[in-house]
């Protein structure tokens, strides 16, 4: 029996590279300027010279919602010290992937200068909050 293809079709490779690429650009475009994994966004905007907590969040997010006592009291004791942000994930497109994150909520403190300097993704008690705190507002204390 003699099969109807002689040879295999020459339009695979290329068409697959210009597939790929347009895909790698669709996401570009939808998740960020940055879609690979583990690359990071910057600090919260208005964080200059302050210690900065950007938490990723999400409306339905029962863990999240977990948090919020604890951001409350921080705001409470740390006042102006420390700027607290929340983003959510859902209603700004790419933030995760701009932050490299995989999981909410997820906690990223910036020290005085912007840089990032601990993250952790999932709920965090709050002794572990208020350590990370301390240690990056020493920095800027002493």
């Amino acid at each position: 029996m003699t099969s109807r293809w002689t040879k295999p079709p020459t339009w695979g490779g290329k068409r697959l590279v210009v597939l790929t690429l347009g895909l790698v650009l669709v996401a570009t475009v939808y998740f960020g300027t940055d879609v690979s994994r583990g690359n990071r966004g910057g600090p919260p905007t208005g964080s200059a010279g302050r210690v900065a907590l950007l938490q990723l969040t999400a409306e339905h997010c029962p863990a999240c919602r977990d948090m919020e006592p604890t951001l409350e009291m921080i705001r409470q004791s740390h006042g102006e010290r420390v700027l607290i942000r929340q983003v959510d994930v859902f209603q700004r497109a790419g933030a995760a992937s701009r932050y490299g994150v995989s999981t909410i909520p997820a906690h990223l403190f910036f020290d005085h200068q912007g840089r990032e300097r601990y993250r952790h993704e999932g709920v965090m008690d709050r002794e572990s909050v208020l350590r990370v705190l301390d240690e990056l507002l020493a920095e800027l204390d002493g």
